[in-house]
């Protein structure tokens, strides 16, 4: 019921008649990024009528609101552009200059502790389309003033990126479930202190360009265990401190993850969009081959996804001929190899409906996958199976399923999670097949397709 007492919200009202949408357009839209939060909404056309009429919905579904306007709009719609909030409070998303990255980092911390970084807001497509590129981070000389106190030097930065190696090993053997929250406080107290720390110029910079590469992490992390609201704030908050280390090469690694997670979410514009930034950001042409293949794989995704063929196979090439340019000695943003680049392929040629070619690359891929990499090669293995049942393959699509759940016994990953719950579905129509029927069971789900936690 509408409750009376209230006055329309004629903000909202104004916004949702120029967007020409129809309310159960607006109310799937929600729902929609309410999904990508992790929150599975119900909302519907009388919702809408009832935002309208002055309800407000509790939080933090107004900032649901607000980003599916954006989406429908095409420009950014805060949320106290809908009635909803004060003036001047908006997503918490964005490059501002005024506020230097220690003290984003300690708001981050203050956040994780309240245990709403995960739980509030959304991923926002506007904030993405905002971000500067590199030519104008490059213009404002952002590293902020020495502070006040203890003083650090080389040492405390390279404990910092001995620590970022740590994790990065784990997360490999073990999955980002298992370090995601230890990096991240690990981040928020010990690298927010060094931050706030005194030291030379040249120490800051360096302090910063680690911190970027751990927060960029972080932020994969989380993309990874699929919390895609905090990974945004993280790789956001990993830009400000590769533009504080005036790093190109940094700003553009952020903007790489930033792509991939854009595709992941089917917005395939924005991820072109960001990848096409990583690539300036990189240096173009003058970066080193392992970045720029790096970089330009997600540009091969990423056009893949818009159907834009010539352009996905013109950026597929560029990245397998820096990679044979390269030193593999891995770079800060981690390894990018052969098995790299047949993934990439698989990616791109799927997007663009080639699945048989797309399997051929999926499957050289995980042929030629470290044996420690074992996350990568159970999400790959997840979309292998996928494509060879598509193919109508389904032999050889249970014996991908087979390595997915073998990898997955032993590592922490929300898209391994995902995948395995997506086998689930995709294998119930064949549960009478003695191979299908063995990988249902073997992952706790029996002939007529139910879990423990239903079906």
């Amino acid at each position: 019921m509408t409750n009376t007492s209230r006055p329309p919200n004629r903000s909202l009202q104004a916004l949702v008649a120029e967007t020409g949408c129809a309310y159960e357009a607006i109310a799937r839209t929600v729902n929609a990024v309410g999904a990508e939060a992790g929150l599975y909404l119900h909302y519907t056309r009388p919702s809408v009528a009832q935002w309208m009429n002055g309800a407000r919905p509790r939080d933090p579904v107004p900032a649901f609101l607000a980003e599916a306007l954006s989406r429908r709009l095409g420009r950014p719609v805060m949320v106290s552009d809908i009635g909803m909030a004060p003036p001047g409070d908006g997503t918490g998303i964005g490059l501002a200059g005024d506020l230097d990255p220690a003290a984003a980092l300690a708001d981050l911390g203050s956040t994780m502790r309240r245990r709403t970084l995960i739980t509030t807001g959304a991923y926002s497509l506007a904030a993405a389309w905002a971000l500067p590129d590199w030519q104008e981070i490059a213009e404002r000389g952002t590293l902020t003033a020495r502070a006040a106190g203890p003083r650090i030097g080389a040492g405390d930065v390279a404990a910092v990126q001995a620590m970022t190696r740590m994790f990065t090993q784990v997360d490999d053997m073990h999955g980002s479930g298992a370090v995601r929250d230890t990096a991240l406080a690990y981040l928020t107290n010990e690298v927010a202190a060094d931050l706030k720390a005194d030291a030379t110029d040249a120490v800051r910079r360096d302090l910063h360009r680690a911190a970027s590469t751990l927060a960029y992490l972080v932020g994969w992390y989380h993309w990874d265990s699929e919390q895609h609201p905090a990974a945004q704030r993280l790789y956001t908050l990993a830009l400000r401190l590769a533009a504080s280390a005036d790093d190109g090469p940094a700003y553009a690694t952020v903007l790489r993850g930033m792509s991939v997670q854009a595709g992941s979410l089917h917005h395939h514009n924005t991820a072109v969009h960001l990848a096409e930034q990583a690539v300036t950001a990189a240096g173009g042409i003058t970066a080193s081959p392992l970045h720029r293949a790096f970089v330009l794989a997600s540009l091969a995704t990423a056009t893949g996804g818009v159907r834009n063929r010539r352009a996905a196979l013109r950026h597929l090439a560029e990245t397998e001929h820096a990679l044979e340019r390269a030193d593999q000695a891995p770079g800060p943003s981690g390894g990018f190899h052969a098995a790299s680049l047949e993934h990439t392929a698989a990616l791109t040629h799927r997007a663009l409906g080639d699945l048989k070619t797309a399997t051929a690359a999926m499957d050289r891929s995980n042929r030629a996958r470290p044996t420690h990499e074992r996350t990568h090669r159970a999400v790959s293995s997840g979309i292998l199976a996928e494509m060879l049942l598509d193919l109508g393959r389904l032999d050889e699509a249970c014996q991908a399923w087979t390595t997915l759940l073998d990898e997955h016994a032993n590592v922490r990953c929300g898209r391994a999670d995902s995948a395995v719950a997506l086998m689930r579905a995709r294998l119930r129509p064949h549960a009478r097949m003695p191979a299908t029927a063995a990988l249902l069971q073997r992952s706790g789900t029996g002939s007529q397709g139910r879990t423990a936690n239903g079906p």
